[in-house]
């Protein structure tokens, strides 16, 4: 009897400290999964459902939605069309069904005057993904992704709240729906100058943006600074807002105080440093352009640490021939493009170089390590019987660096982009003139690229290009702005969505920029001319936010 007494005690004992080891004094710690019982939901009960008669990008949205609920879940949810299967339990409902519940959704939808709406909502084990049309409809299954399926830490579950998740309201104009159901939508559009503010009949062009970073007072980060050419009045202009291009103010321009000799100037450039380079701190402002002489053609670094209020030159990057703006005359330098290298820890300026004798116009790089003193010139991308320039460079997520840039046979009329690989930002096969870039029904870019990498929307990112003019564009923009979805294997083009007619003046749209910021966000500037009365550019920002 004492035997069994003993096992039996021994057991208890096992037992206990077995239950002890799941928390503090035998208490059972709540985790992550016990916080959220009363959300979760079984995914793999529930069935896609969409309308019979819709538009491809609905059709691409549901499928896309499937596919992401089996990747970040691992349940397989079957997609269906509403005519063809009677109501289940357990739907989601993706745009303009034949379900009660998503009539219903539509009615309360339709009550908004404003057509950017989106729903995103639970009636009962219903889950409605709904907009007002169905890129709307797209951009709502989207958000749901992003919101509820990609942070899914629960296999085969989901944590959703009742009723409705996303609070109607005005969701920014949709540019575009890729195709695996990314969703580009335009947030914003500001006017940072326009001539009817001022009567200022100036040209302008080359604009660029930059949105701070990096700076020493966190408060200061978010600070946007553009600026463009103006080739009589001024030589350059600086504009800076402090609330997210709301508002804007004009600052004094940077005047040339590094080659002496020469006047200022064309085509400048901004960058934010984003690490120390010799005595410059990160979070420093620098401001590249060409200034020229009679004599010699120029590309000047200044710089400025307090947000663009006053600048101070640092070195003459490089030097060409004689100021002649004529592209077959080999002696010109221009078109300054900056840009820091993590992988080398060097900081870079590519530009278009008329001067060696080798070729009609090369695209060019020169390094440092202080940005006071630099390399020799490195050949990018050179050919005799091309002339090639306008460089714009962004880094991928697929570790390459893509270059875009004009690339027109001598003596051609046409100066249709091209865009090439590399796998390092100092290592570039010369004689590669890369591929044009043509969308598969033809339409193509040429003049004046300016191109950027974001990765949001996906694994793959999206890749923005745009130039001054359009080849064979179906649209009534004089360039339209084109996107990747495959890191630069195939672009799909749209119309602008800054305005620039095919009547506009000819420097109206030439050189457009993109800046992306730390999420992602794309800040997109172009030269659209403000009316018939000037012949001048205004400069408009666009926010564009990849879902």
């Amino acid at each position: 009897m004492k035997k069994y007494i003993s096992v039996l005690l021994a057991l208890v004992l096992f037992i206990s400290s077995f239950v002890g080891c799941s928390g503090n004094n035998g208490n059972k710690k709540k985790n992550d999964t016990d916080k959220v019982d009363e959300n979760l939901i079984d995914i793999s009960k529930y069935t896609v459902i969409r309308p019979d008669m819709c538009e491809r990008t609905t059709v691409t949205a549901a499928a896309n939605l499937r596919k992401q609920i089996f990747k970040y879940t691992s349940a397989e949810v079957p997609v269906a069309i509403d005519v063809d299967l009677d109501a289940v339990e357990y739907e989601i409902l993706v745009g303009r069904t034949n379900r009660q519940e998503s009539i219903d959704a539509y009615a309360e939808l339709s009550e908004k005057k404003d057509d950017k709406v989106i729903m995103i909502k639970t009636v009962g084990n219903k889950i409605i993904l709904l907009g007002k049309n169905d890129n709307y409809t797209a951009l709502a299954v989207r958000r749901f992704i992003l919101a509820y399926v990609a942070p899914s830490k629960y296999k085969g579950r989901l944590s959703l709240e009742r009723g409705d998740m996303t609070k109607i309201g005005n969701s920014g104009q949709v540019l575009t729906v890729g195709p695996d159901g990314q969703v580009v939508v335009l947030e914003r559009m500001s006017t940072i100058f326009s001539p009817y503010d001022t009567n200022d009949t100036e040209w302008r062009s080359y604009p660029k943006i930059i949105k701070l970073e990096h700076q020493p007072d966190p408060k200061n980060n978010g600070v946007l600074i553009a600026t463009n050419e103006n080739i009589n009045l001024n030589p350059w202009s600086i504009y800076r807002s402090m609330d997210d291009g709301e508002t804007w103010e004009v600052l004094k321009p940077y005047r040339n105080d590094i080659a002496k000799d020469a006047s200022p100037g064309y085509q400048p450039y901004l960058y934010e440093l984003p690490a120390d380079v010799g005595e410059y701190k990160k979070g420093t402002i620098l401001f590249s352009a060409c200034v020229y002489s009679p004599w010699r053609t120029v590309l000047i670094l200044a710089h400025s640490v307090d947000l663009g209020e006053s600048w101070k030159g640092i070195s003459e990057i490089a030097e060409g021939g004689v100021n002649n703006q004529d592209r077959w005359l080999k002696d010109g330098i221009w078109e300054p493009f900056l840009q820091y290298d993590e992988e080398s820890k060097r900081f870079f300026c590519f530009y278009s170089d008329q001067s060696d004798p080798k070729y009609e116009q090369k695209l060019a790089f020169r390094y440092t390590t202080d940005l006071v003193n630099w390399s020799k010139t490195y050949s990018v991308t050179g050919d005799k019987e091309y002339g090639v320039g306008m460089v714009a460079l962004t880094k991928m997520g697929n570790g390459k660096w893509a270059l875009a840039f004009e690339c027109c046979k001598i003596g051609g009329y046409n100066l249709p982009i091209h865009i090439k690989y590399s796998d390092h930002i100092w290592e570039w096969k010369v004689s590669d003139l890369g591929t044009e870039v043509r969308t598969p029904d033809g339409v193509g870019l040429e003049s004046g690229p300016g191109m950027a990498w974001t990765p949001a929307g996906g694994e793959d990112g999206v890749l923005f290009l745009c130039a001054l003019d359009g080849l064979d564009s179906k649209t009534d923009s004089k360039c339209d702005l084109f996107m990747s979805f495959d890191y630069g294997k195939s672009f799909v083009a749209i119309e602008n969505p800054i305005p620039v007619k095919k009547t506009d003046k000819h420097r109206s749209s030439y050189s457009p920029a993109f800046f992306v910021d730390k999420d992602g966000c794309i800040y997109y500037v172009n030269n659209p001319a403000p009316g018939e009365e000037f012949s001048c550019g205004s400069l408009v920002m666009t926010k564009i936010r990849v879902y």
